[in-house]
């Protein structure tokens, strides 16, 4: 049996050939699973090992990790599939980060893996529509317990990272020697929230009109160094979902901000008076984005720290 593992989500196609690994391995000889360094071999030398009978017979399996970081490789593989013993298990990724062939799925080798009834399964970081429900479903067959607070707080913690299920997985990692039992109380004090959700938070606040808290944690970036102008654009992304949610558009805004932002417009009661409020901010944004351009560079977390304690004061 092949299984090729393709897509943008390189850490669950890792997640699966380990998966297919150890189901191989349960009632057999570790010796039987053999690894091919794709950087180290030619294609040649795979077709050898591939096609070979070995000690074990045809009964192995050969797991290539990142198998279209070579092109010859990938198309030797095209060339010799037919010919390849039926007892044997091959296990092929495709690791976007080190792909010499970007596109594998339009290539004479894909083509011919699918005419010879290879398994074929895609993993697109974009299928991941509801993460909440992918943590929930993780962390219940690691034998952990989240609350819906505990969850809804960690997925927010890592929200702008490029692979939030990558994320959330390391996080839980972290997570999980302090106890079965992950609370919102842990996740704030261990978890680290990624750049967009640090906006997000202080966003927040802001509107609810916590600027002690909004102060703390400006001079917090500004000390460990994040960059004023990519928090403003981080802040402007927040308040632009926010007037989507407002309005009820939802045209080029993230799915998850634009949730997020739906969550935080019913939190705040606005009623009648959303469009209002939401017009008071954008004002106090764009003035803001104009300051930042006529200022200098050092007076850049002054401005901001002025025009989201303007907010903080707002009456709504």
């Amino acid at each position: 049996m092949i299984y090729f593992l393709y897509g943008d989500d390189d850490f669950r196609i890792d997640q699966r050939a380990d998966q297919l690994v150890q189901q191989f391995r349960a009632d057999r000889d570790d010796m039987s699973v053999v690894n091919i360094d794709v950087d180290n071999a030619s294609a040649e030398q795979v077709a050898g090992q591939l096609m070979a009978t070995s000690l074990f017979g045809d009964d192995e399996l050969f797991l290539i990790k990142g198998v279209t970081a070579s092109k010859e490789i990938w198309e030797m593989i095209g060339d010799v599939i037919d010919r390849l013993p039926k007892a044997k298990t091959i296990v092929m990724t495709h690791i976007k980060a080190i792909a010499n062939v970007a596109s594998p799925a339009i290539t004479r080798t894909f083509k011919a893996l699918k005419s010879s009834g290879a398994n074929i399964e895609k993993f697109d970081i974009k299928e991941i529509r509801d993460p909440r429900q992918w943590l929930r479903e993780t962390a219940k067959g690691r034998g952990l317990t989240l609350d819906d607070r505990a969850v809804n707080r960690l997925v927010e913690y890592v929200s702008g990272d490029e692979n939030v299920v990558a994320r959330l997985s390391v996080e839980l990692d972290r997570l999980s020697p302090l106890g079965k039992e992950i609370t919102e109380s842990m996740i704030v004090k261990y978890v680290e929230p990624s750049p967009t959700a640090n906006s997000f938070i202080i966003f927040d606040k802001s509107l609810r009109g916590d600027a002690e808290f909004v102060a703390a944690e400006l001079d917090r970036l500004e000390q460990l160094g994040e960059d004023p102008h990519r928090f403003v654009g981080l802040l402007v992304s927040q308040e632009l979902a926010l007037a989507a949610a407002v309005v009820g558009a939802s045209q080029n805004i993230n799915p998850f901000q634009l949730s997020q932002a739906k969550r935080l417009l019913s939190s705040l009661r606005w009623g009648g008076r959303a469009e209002l409020n939401i017009a008071r901010v954008s004002d106090v944004i764009a003035e803001l984005d104009y300051q930042l351009k006529m200022s200098k560079p050092e007076e850049a977390w002054t401005r901001i720290r002025i025009a989201l304690g303007q907010i903080a004061t707002f009456s709504w």
